[in-house]
C-alpha cells in the first residue's frame, strides 16, 4: 500500500514539473516594444524622461510611484491572433534603486491581466520565467503598463536611482493550424463537373444519382458500363438528352464516382 502511494505521488510530481517545462501550448508571434516607446501614464509621480543609447531612462522623485504605458503593436493580419499569451520585461535599475512592482495589460474592458512583482537588478539580456517573463491565458489586450516604485529616504534624503528599460517583448498566440479539409466524393462529383447537370434527391438535367443506383442495383457489370458511359456519354437510357463525354476526368476518379454512386440507397 505504502509503495503504490509513494508511486502515485512521484507520478503527480512528474506530471507537474512536465507542465512547466513543455512551455506555450501554441505557437506564438514576437513582437519587440521599444524602451522609447514607453511614456509616463497620466497621474503618476513626477519622472524625468532620457533617450538614451539602447533605450529609454526614467528617474523618479523619492517616493515616486510611476505607470509607464505603451501601445502593443498588432500582428499582421492573419499570422496571428491578437492575443498576448507572453510578456518579457528587458531592463536595468540602479543599486539601491526603483523596482518593478506589477505588469499590467489594458483591454477595452480595462485591466485584462495583472501580475505583482517585486523586481531590481539588471534583466537586460535576461528571460527568466516568474521573473522577468511570464507565460498566461491568451488575453485580449491593447496597451501595456509597467508600475515602478522609486525608494525614499526615512532619517536623510537620498538618491532614488533610474529605471532604464530597453523593451518589452510580447508574443501572441496563434491559431493552430485547421487540418486540410479531406475530399469527399461529393467534391469529386463537384469538380468533376457531374452536380452540374445531376443532384442526389431529384432529377435536374439528368436523373437522381439515387435513382441511377437504383437502376443498377444488383448488376454486377454494371461498375465497368457505368464508367463507360461516363467517360465517353450516352443517350437515350434516361430520355433523349444526351450526357457528354467526360474526358477531362481521369479514370481514376470516374471509377470512384460510379462506386459512390452505385453505393446510394
Amino acid at each position: 500500500m505504502k509503495n503504490h502511494i509513494a508511486h502515485r505521488n512521484i507520478a503527480t510530481v512528474a506530471f507537474v514539473l512536465a507542465m512547466f517545462s513543455i512551455g506555450p501550448l501554441f505557437a506564438q508571434t514576437r513582437m519587440s516594444i521599444p524602451g522609447t516607446a514607453f511614456s509616463s501614464a497620466p497621474g503618476s509621480g513626477k519622472v524625468v524622461v532620457e533617450d538614451v543609447a539602447g533605450g529609454r531612462r526614467f528617474r523618479g522623485g523619492a517616493g515616486a510611484q510611476v505607470i509607464l504605458k505603451a501601445v502593443l503593436p498588432r500582428p499582421a493580419s492573419g499570422s496571428a491572433d491578437h492575443k498576448v499569451q507572453r510578456i518579457v520585461v528587458h531592463f536595468r535599475t540602479s543599486r539601491l534603486g526603483p523596482s518593478l512592482r506589477s505588469v499590467q495589460l489594458i483591454g477595452s474592458e480595462g485591466v485584462s491581466y495583472h501580475m505583482e512583482t517585486n523586481l531590481e537588478g539588471d534583466y537586460i539580456a535576461k528571460e527568466i520565467d516568474r521573473a522577468n517573463a511570464w507565460t498566461l491565458k491568451p488575453e485580449s489586450a491593447t496597451a501595456i503598463h509597467l508600475e515602478l516604485q522609486f525608494p525614499i529616504g526615512f532619517d536623510s534624503p537620498i538618491n532614488p536611482g533610474e529605471f532604464f528599460l530597453t523593451s518589452v517583448d510580447v508574443e501572441f498566440a496563434t491559431p493552430p493550424t485547421p487540418p486540410a479539409k479531406v475530399p469527399t466524393n461529393i467534391d469529386l462529383a463537384n469538380s468533376s463537373g457531374c452536380m452540374n447537370c445531376h443532384t442526389v434527391e431529384k432529377k435536374l438535367v439528368g436523373p437522381a444519382l439515387r435513382d441511377i443506383a437504383a437502376k443498377y442495383k444488383g448488376d454486377a457489370g454494371a461498375q465497368a458500363r457505368l464508367e463507360e458511359k461516363v467517360k465517353k456519354g450516352s443517350k437515350g437510357v434516361w430520355g433523349s438528352i444526351q450526357m457528354p463525354p467526360n474526358t477531362n476526368v481521369r479514370d481514376a476518379d470516374i471509377k470512384t464516382l460510379v462506386q459512390f454512386i452505385l453505393s446510394l440507397k
